[in-house]
């Protein structure tokens, strides 16, 4: 007896549409950890306010930065393969084998009309032309396919351009600061108040001297 969740998980498969649960969850998880950060530098009371708000807007930009690269990529690279599969320009062998078996039972159209019309229309309409054609096979190509070009996509992303795209947003903001900062006028602190000196007077001798005394001396030494 199956579970709620491995029934809701067949459910998922036999839709094809893992691939976009996984793009979902992943978007789901980076904006998370980015509220996460900004929660943490939020909170912080030992910050000062001009870091606080620099690592705000840092975190910030490189949240939106890690989500819009993660569902680009795998968005682009998953509808890319499955639309490759879809229109036949990629098959596996069973799908070539249930087109054959089509095409030797039906006896009026070729191999080559039959992926002609799946190019132009789609898998989703070549049952409107070719009524017994089992498409199950392409089907399950394309979810799987789809699938592990969103897992490639998404580990391109996360591991190699989102650091790039971080490094790159964190030099922006860095140079924006320092700019701010050059731009504010510094003003160099003021000298110590310094007493003016009196100028120093020469050949003035002290009024307890006495120069006639000094002249007698020098008689009586003579």
């Amino acid at each position: 007896m199956q579970t709620l969740p491995t029934k809701l998980l067949a459910q998922l498969y036999n839709s094809h549409q893992v691939d976009n649960m996984l793009i979902g969850l992943g978007a789901v998880g980076w904006l998370v950890s980015m509220l996460a950060q900004v929660t943490a530098v939020s909170s912080n009371k030992n910050l000062d306010p001009k870091k606080k708000q620099y690592l705000l807007s840092q975190e910030i930009a490189e949240g939106t930065v890690n989500t819009t690269l993660y569902l680009g990529l795998t968005t682009v690279a998953s509808k890319l393969i499955k639309s490759a599969v879809n229109k036949g320009k990629i098959l596996t062998k069973t799908s070539i084998d249930a087109i054959d078996e089509f095409v030797a039972k039906n006896g009026k159209a070729t191999r080559s009309e039959v992926l002609n019309e799946l190019s132009q229309n789609g898998v989703k309409n070549i049952n409107n032309v070719f009524k017994d054609l089992d498409v199950s096979s392409i089907k399950n190509t394309a979810g799987d396919l789809g699938l592990i070009a969103t897992i490639v996509a998404s580990v391109v992303s996360c591991n190699i351009c989102a650091p790039l795209c971080r490094n790159f947003v964190s030099a922006k903001i860095q140079n924006k600061k320092g700019q701010t900062n050059a731009m504010q006028p510094i003003t160099a602190p003021s000298a110590p108040a310094t007493t003016a000196q009196q100028p120093l007077k020469h050949n003035v001798l002290p009024k307890a001297y006495n120069t006639n005394t000094f002249s007698a001396f020098n008689t009586i030494s003579l």
